[in-house]
């Protein structure tokens, strides 16, 4: 995925691999904009290709991976809105189990993540860390 890479998640990666913030408890992060519903035949409202997750989503899914390197997946909720057939407006939580989690006394990793169609927003991510948190604008 090309957004790996931009100068600044080589430097997200550096942060975390060094616990600059140290260990990692959570991300979360937004990421939507206005899908323009007056055209029906936009790839984005087609059910095999279309919607908000398939689209966008992998760009916040990636935020869990670059937090806990070492994580394994755990457990994901998901909820959201439809429109048009295909996922409109979607907010998830994907939990990781880390392997130093007891030792770090800080429990399992969380992602919070969430994606809309329906509306421009912040675009913003915050990995909050034990002795402080990185903010991607």
């Amino acid at each position: 995925m090309w957004t790996r890479c931009f100068p600044a998640i080589h430097k997200l990666r550096q942060l975390i691999a060094t616990s600059a913030v140290g260990p990692i408890i959570y991300a979360q992060g937004d990421f939507g904009w206005a899908f323009p519903s007056d055209q029906p035949d936009d790839r984005i409202w087609l059910p095999r290709s279309g919607g908000v997750t398939l689209d966008i989503g992998m760009y916040l899914a990636q935020l869990g991976r670059i937090a806990f390197p070492d994580g394994t997946l755990k457990d994901v909720t998901a909820t959201g809105t439809t429109k048009n057939g295909v996922d409109y407006t979607v907010s998830a939580t994907v939990a990781y189990d880390r392997p130093n989690a007891e030792e770090e006394d800080v429990g399992d990793g969380l992602l919070q993540m969430t994606l809309t169609g329906a509306a421009n927003t912040e675009e913003r991510c915050v990995l909050q860390g034990t002795r402080g948190r990185i903010v991607l604008d």
